[in-house]
């Protein structure tokens, strides 16, 4: 088997052992044991203690995190093979998202997106598959920041990528935070993330990340990196 597998299956406690056994697919708990080794060894490193020791808990707000550190939060996501985690003193909201071909995005968009948003994705043309998962994860990382589930899309403020790579309100507000959009970029041409075709696109996945301004923070995409990736910033709020 794969050793950091079962390192990560190792540190899991007992609650999340149930949880892994009953995911139906490999990939769910390998995603789902490699996020938590990743929040584990992020956090351990930043508080100096052993990874193995900690508990994970459901606080009130029905976020996990981890007993002995609750002055800490960490937001996990994960897409295909890749799982990313961020770390905070504070709240913090991680999307990544594999740009999946195949789909009509722009339905999406119209169905759940503001006409603003709608505008700017059609402005991209050939590339509008790239700025729909730009906005999405954007919009998810928000709402987990704020711990709402994805009913509450109209919620989330709009935005505007401009062009000297900041992130905008359109409403002209200051944002209420630090929020980021970065692409992962893909230089070979190595099988995509489901296994299914021989190929895959420039841009891989989009990762945009939300959390307050007054802290610090550490993510890191670890499993299931291919060589190959770089990371690519795209906006961020000032």
């Amino acid at each position: 088997g794969d050793p950091a597998l079962t390192l990560s299956e190792a540190w899991l406690d007992p609650a999340e052992r149930e949880r892994f056994g009953r995911l139906r697919s490999p990939l769910g708990q390998r995603c789902f044991a490699e996020g938590r080794r990743l929040a584990r060894q992020m956090l351990a490193n930043l508080a100096d203690c052993a990874p193995a020791s900690l508990s994970c808990v459901i606080d009130e707000e029905g976020k996990p995190c981890f007993a002995e550190l609750p002055d800490w939060h960490f937001n996990i996501s994960h897409s295909g093979t890749l799982v990313a985690c961020a770390c905070a003193r504070s709240p913090v909201g991680l999307d990544i998202e594999w740009h999946k071909p195949g789909r009509n995005r722009l339905e999406i968009a119209d169905r759940f997106f503001t006409p603003a948003e709608v505008a700017a994705i059609r402005e991209t043309s050939a590339d509008n598959l790239v700025r729909f998962y730009h906005y999405w994860t954007l919009k998810e990382a928000w709402l987990k920041w704020h711990g709402i589930g994805l009913s509450g899309l109209s919620t989330v403020p709009e935005y505007q990528f401009a062009a000297g790579g900041q992130l905008l309100r359109m409403d002209g507000r200051p944002s209420d935070g630090k929020l980021a959009v970065w692409d992962l970029i893909q230089v070979d041409n190595g099988p995509d993330p489901d296994n299914r075709t021989p190929g895959k696109a420039a841009n891989n996945w989009s990762i945009a990340l939300a959390a307050d301004r007054s802290w610090e923070l550490e993510w890191h995409p670890r499993f299931g990196l291919p060589d190959g990736l770089s990371l690519n910033p795209i906006s961020e709020t000032v």
